[in-house]
């Protein structure tokens, strides 16, 4: 959690606005497969203590809210910019 925050502070302060949102979604979906096979692999179930599974789970609904938080004129933008990193702020 704290390295997908910290990647979005600094997409936030590194790259365009334009650009911020998409990776910072990517970047949850990311870290939600890199730990999957770790939560597939330590199964157990435990109501009293968080899980890998449960970090997983947080990590993927994070990615999907910050998804759904993308408009589709930024998109849009992004797509007939070429994807350039140097678009204007």
């Amino acid at each position: 959690m704290v390295a997908g925050f910290a990647a979005w502070g600094i997409f936030q302060a590194t790259l365009p606005a334009d650009l911020v949102m998409p990776l910072v979604a990517t970047a949850f979906f990311v870290l939600a497969a890199v730990l999957g096979p770790l939560a597939w692999l330590r199964r157990e179930m435990s109501p009293l203590n968080v899980t890998y599974t449960d970090v997983v789970g947080a990590l993927t609904l994070i990615g999907v809210f910050a998804a759904a938080a993308i408009e589709p004129e930024q998109m849009l933008r992004l797509i007939e910019g070429g994807m350039n990193p140097k678009l204007e702020r």
